[in-house]
């Protein structure tokens, strides 16, 4: 199997590799708190020449896109298992997915990945995997900020302001999700109408 870059997604990257960079960003600040000399100033003296530069660069790139699947693992336990519960509560039902019964031709099935997986259903990971991805900033942000000599409102107010951000994102997932569930609903009607 070959890997081509032409073949990268945007939604690829915006679900797995960014959450992964942000969360993978706060762990090496998290670790260079705990280090004497820090681990920026190791990473700098790596960096040599440009194919240095390219190859740390790569490396941090698959680390960060295994630590966004790692997020997206999570996130589809969570929420995917609430809102489970949710149709369970509410209907007393687990509604299927619809749309994947009637997919019978690979037109319908380019169908579905363009009105639903490319426009909704990758957003809508990337902004619950981003919201996972700055929880633990919650913590490491204000240390670093400490660490920078920075003290007083700007400790609490780096908190608040990473749960307000991290509440906006939750919400605007919840909001997609529910975009793509009735865009499912729609095209799987249309489909079955014929």
């Amino acid at each position: 199997m070959e890997f081509s870059l032409k073949e990268l997604k945007f939604g690829y990257i915006i679900s797995h590799t960014f959450p992964g960079l942000i969360l993978a960003i706060e762990l090496l600040f998290l670790v260079d708190m705990s280090t004497e000399r820090g681990i920026w100033y190791s990473i700098l003296q790596e960096i040599k020449n440009f194919s240095n530069l390219v190859g740390i660069i790569g490396v941090f790139a698959v680390f960060a896109t295994m630590l966004g699947l790692i997020i997206d693992a999570f996130q589809h336990l969570a929420f995917e298992s609430i809102h489970w519960i949710y149709c369970l509560a509410r209907r007393g039902k687990y509604e299927i997915y619809a749309v994947h019964e009637v997919i019978k031709k690979e037109e319908h099935l380019k169908i579905y990945n363009y009105l639903v997986v490319d426009a909704l259903w990758y957003y809508y990971e990337g902004y619950c995997n981003t919201a996972i991805s700055l929880i633990p900033g919650i913590y490491i942000i204000p240390s670093v900020l400490q660490r920078l000599g920075i003290s007083g409102n700007w400790i609490s107010g780096s908190r608040y302001l990473i749960l307000f951000v991290i509440l906006v994102l939750l919400v605007e997932g919840a909001v997609t999700y529910g975009q793509s569930r009735k865009t499912e609903r729609k095209l799987a009607q249309t489909l079955k109408a014929g």
